[in-house]
């Protein structure tokens, strides 16, 4: 290994700080990513959806979905 991944490695060690935070993102990152599939999933059964409340309480939720995963995002990008 490089001298600078050594040096970073060892200031991770030291600083359990650092290492929290980014298992936070690690974990933040994880869930984000499995709302985007979920967001998808909604999306395609919205699409072959005949019913017209069923297209409503779909398109609910989808909107909901699609909020909390930008209030993620948002997070994630402040804890950077």
């Amino acid at each position: 290994m490089k001298r600078k991944k050594l040096l970073q490695k060892l200031a991770d060690y030291l600083s359990l700080d650092q290492r929290s935070l980014r298992n936070k993102r690690a974990k933040m990152k994880q869930v984000l990513k499995q709302l985007r599939e979920k967001e998808r999933k909604l999306k395609k059964h919205l699409g072959h959806e005949q019913d017209p409340s069923r297209q409503q309480q779909l398109s609910r939720e989808l909107d909901i979905l699609r909020a909390q995963r930008h209030k993620g995002i948002n997070v994630l990008r402040d804890l950077k």
